[in-house]
């Protein structure tokens, strides 16, 4: 309810027919940052050789940045621009949200953590089938006796992991705090996308008319509604008249003096300003459930990797990319344009992530794990890299005092 209001509000309020190229290189910096954060993750992937069930969750960490509330947050306070370049930005802002959401799910970016279940699944499939095979084998080629002492020795080892694996489900149920286990407790749910999951598989093994067909339904979803109807009053001056004051047309006004439908874009607003503060609070809770417990030195090498990745290498590739773009005068000295190119590239991973993975994951799976280790190391370093790219963006490129 909180991102269609505040897509609406900003897209009507701040965009128009006149800033078509600015959404155009919104929609150039976010393709760009996208293929340089998949093409980085995918030689990780490689140099580091990770197991085969995180490949899209890996792929996603690196793709998907976190372009909502922390660029939101820190264009709201910062005091190097005017209220009115402020208001610009945050529109910028949604502008990348949107990039974002149809990539990760009108495109089917979202398959690519549905990819490591199936695999995942697929790999106890087959050591089933080829536990099944040796216990066939077994049972025809040996003496009865010999036979007997292996069923004997089998069925005494499966008892004893059978008592372990449930007292530990025991321990799992009375543990006091909430841990990833709980979290996917809480967002597990097999029914969540019962239709979709179906659309996923099929999408794996391309198709013309399922990919349409999958992109047509997440149409459906409610922030793709509040985009393309937002997207419509901006666009449509005779539209856009109705909400915001336009110099293209003039409406007789409300006894209040504003456009007819001004009482929308006041509702939108309302809820868009809380928009922010509960999506930190959201990211805060939500990292303060990670946990690290059972893992490796080993495990940390690709989780640390991503991290230089997204918000180390990321960030320079930005900087000298947006540095050229305003040199050939694309930005037009919009600053508040060039400030939201620069840092989109210094953002940490997408958080909605841990909620998609949480969804499928089971409770032993390795996938949390890694995710858990990637959002902690880049928010540690990100207190760090974040205030530096934003500090060198205005001071060195924008040459602001």
């Amino acid at each position: 309810m909180l991102l269609p209001t505040l897509i609406f509000s900003k897209i009507v309020t701040n965009i128009g027919i006149e800033d078509i190229k600015q959404v155009g290189i919104i929609v150039l910096v976010s393709v760009v940052l996208y293929l340089m954060g998949g093409i980085i993750t995918w030689i990780i992937y490689f140099i580091t050789n990770v197991p085969d069930v995180w490949f899209g969750g890996c792929l996603s960490a690196g793709l998907f940045p976190n372009v909502a509330e922390l660029p939101i947050a820190y264009i709201s306070t910062f005091n190097s621009f005017s209220d009115e370049e402020v208001e610009k930005g945050l529109s910028y802002v949604v502008m990348f949200l949107t990039t974002y959401c149809i990539i990760q799910f009108n495109f089917g970016g979202i398959v690519l953590i549905e990819r490591d279940f199936d695999t995942e699944r697929r790999h106890l499939e087959e050591e089933d089938m080829t536990i099944e095979n040796t216990k066939a084998n077994s049972k025809t080629t040996g003496v009865s006796k010999h036979t007997d002492v292996m069923n004997t020795s089998i069925s005494r080892t499966t008892s004893i992991q059978s008592n372990r694996s449930h007292m530990s489900n025991i321990e799992l149920r009375n543990a006091d705090t909430e841990d990833i286990s709980d979290m996917i407790s809480t967002y597990h749910r097999d029914d969540l996308i019962e239709d979709e999951v179906p659309q996923w598989r099929q999408l794996l093994r391309f198709n013309p008319l399922t990919f349409i067909r999958f992109f047509a339904l997440n149409l459906k979803r409610p922030m793709s509604i509040a985009l393309i109807v937002a997207l419509l009053c901006s666009l449509i001056p005779w539209l856009r008249g109705l909400f915001v004051n336009v110099r293209q047309v003039s409406y007789p006004t409300a006894p209040d003096a504003e456009p007819p439908l001004s009482f929308i874009m006041d509702f939108c607003d309302y809820m868009a300003n809380a928009c922010v503060p509960l999506g930190i609070l959201v990211l805060g809770s939500t990292l303060s459930r990670l946990s690290l417990s059972g893992t490796t030195l080993r495990f940390w090498y690709t989780p640390v990797l991503i991290c230089i990745g997204r918000v180390v290498v990321l960030p320079i590739i930005g900087v000298l990319f947006t540095n050229r773009l305003h040199q050939i005068g694309w930005f037009d000295n919009d600053r508040i344009l060039h400030f939201v190119c620069a840092i989109s590239w210094g953002l940490p991973s997408a958080t909605s992530l841990i909620y998609l993975t949480a969804a499928c994951a089971d409770q032993d799976g390795p996938q949390m794990k890694y995710l858990a280790v990637v959002y902690i190391v880049q928010y540690a370093v990100l207190g760090v890299s974040l205030p530096f790219l934003a500090t060198w963006t205005v001071m060195k490129s924008l040459s602001v005092n």
